[in-house]
């Protein structure tokens, strides 16, 4: 707690000169002590429970080293049947022996390995400019934006725009700020929801009429209503009533907004001054080349804007701070993997001091009583990685779902890549099976003699 203490300033200040947000870290003695609380009771509970274990070994079993006088269980992995080298399957019989020990390595390696694929692929996605954009606009706000002298002239740079290249769909599209029922809002007015070449809409249909309207999710929590029922706006004296044919995904003015028709807007603003025509790039094209062909094209009298650059470098600040928190959770998880393992791999080589000194005197080699340890915890380190590495790519678009749902995105239409998955899976493993290694060194210290000895 007071080493976390001391590096929150430090990342209170990386916070404000990245994003300009202040953030004063405070400590809560309430918060402290109840957590050391829960940490001595998970303690007190975990030694207590040792302890009774231990009360009940016998005399005759501790002088065993725990073993019971007679064993009627049936053998795991007989040798006389199994086929293998003999250290392998020695190693894997000391795994079969020790279920919780198997288990709890199987569980934690599957679990770091699972936050560390979320951290890589789905954190990753986020780090990306321009995955990280097509998240937040959702298909709900053009690439480029085209401002006419006036309404008249939209359809004549909604044409011209849609011959250029590289462009993948022009429309009429204008986004306009209201107050309505007292509450600041965004309406994006579309003539037509369905020509957007990505909808938007994640649940119901789009607005297809002038008394229909789409929420977006923000908007549609705040103000407590659902698909199919209807809503009632007003605006400076103006009223209208609307059905909410559907939700709208983005995190755009963080979901409050709204997809309305040109004919639905007018209802509640008339004579509104829509003059803005919407350009979608298509995928992979350079939006700044885009914008400059259609100032070309169009001429002074249009304004051409680059949205997308506009809006990133608006979030740029935010971003930046998600490879830090992603390299963060990865240097963490690999910390517990590393310790876990190291662990119970240190304590199963105290243990087994005796019969490895004796399998030494019988004749085998300080490599093969080494890998006799090593191979009754790799297999669980590679059963838990491959675990957690196939649950995280099943589960790391549900999870992003989740928490960029509170920002108004309830669909991920960006594509997450697979390889970085694979590659923290490898790496985790690696990291894991470097720290066995070292674990068994003191098995090349063991000898009969010593045994003796003592």
């Amino acid at each position: 707690a007071g080493l976390g203490h001391i590096v929150l300033p430090l990342l209170s200040r990386m916070l404000r000169a990245q994003t300009g947000v202040t953030w004063r870290a405070q400590a809560d003695p309430l918060l402290l002590l109840g957590c050391a609380m829960a940490l001595g009771t998970v303690v007190l509970v975990s030694g207590a429970l040792v302890a009774w274990r231990a009360s009940r070994i016998t005399t005759v079993g501790a002088l065993r080293g725990g073993q019971a006088d007679h064993s009627f269980t049936r053998a795991r992995l007989p040798l006389q049947r199994a086929r293998g080298p003999l250290v392998i399957l020695l190693g894997i019989k000391a795994m079969l022996a020790a279920p919780g020990r198997t288990l709890l390595i199987t569980v934690v390696s599957a679990a770091c390995t699972l936050a560390s694929v979320f951290s890589v692929s789905g954190l990753g996605t986020l780090s990306d400019r321009d995955s990280a954009l097509s998240l937040l606009l959702g298909g709900s706000l053009p690439d480029v934006t085209v401002v006419a002298p006036d309404g008249e002239a939209v359809q004549e740079a909604v044409s011209r725009a849609a011959r250029t290249a590289g462009v993948e769909a022009a429309t009429s599209f204008s986004t306009r700020s209201e107050t309505v029922n007292g509450v600041s809002m965004l309406f994006l007015v579309v003539d037509d929801v369905e020509d957007l070449p990505r909808s938007p809409v994640y649940q119901g249909r789009p607005a297809r009429h002038a008394n229909e309207i789409v929420l977006g999710p923000g908007l549609a929590q705040s103000l407590g209503v659902e698909v199919g029922e209807t809503w009632r706006a007003t605006r400076e004296g103006a009223s209208a009533e609307y059905l909410v044919t559907g939700l709208a995904s983005g995190a755009v003015n963080f979901g409050a907004f709204a997809l309305v028709t040109r004919q639905g807007f007018e209802q509640l603003v008339p004579q509104a001054p829509l003059s803005s025509a919407g350009v979608f790039v298509t995928e992979g094209a350079d939006t700044g080349v885009v914008t400059d062909a259609l100032q070309e094209e169009l001429g002074s009298s249009f304004q051409v804007l680059n949205t997308r650059d506009s809006l990133g470098v608006q979030m740029e600040g935010y971003t930046s701070m998600v490879p830090l928190l992603s390299r963060t959770l990865m240097v963490f998880t690999g910390l517990v993997v590393v310790m876990v393992v190291g662990l119970m791999t240190a304590s199963l080589v105290a243990r087994s001091r005796r019969s490895s000194g004796l399998l030494k005197a019988l004749g085998m080699t300080t490599r093969q009583a080494a890998a006799r340890v090593r191979w009754s915890v790799l297999p669980p380190v590679i059963a838990g990685t491959v675990a957690g590495c196939l649950a995280g790519l099943a589960l790391v678009r549900p999870l992003l779902g989740a928490m960029l749902a509170g920002v108004g995105i309830q669909q991920i239409t960006v594509d997450i890549p697979v390889w970085p998955a694979y590659a923290a899976g490898a790496v985790i493993l690696v990291t894991a099976m470097v720290a066995v290694v070292l674990a068994v060194r003191p098995i090349g210290r063991v000898t009969a003699y010593v045994l003796l000895s003592e």
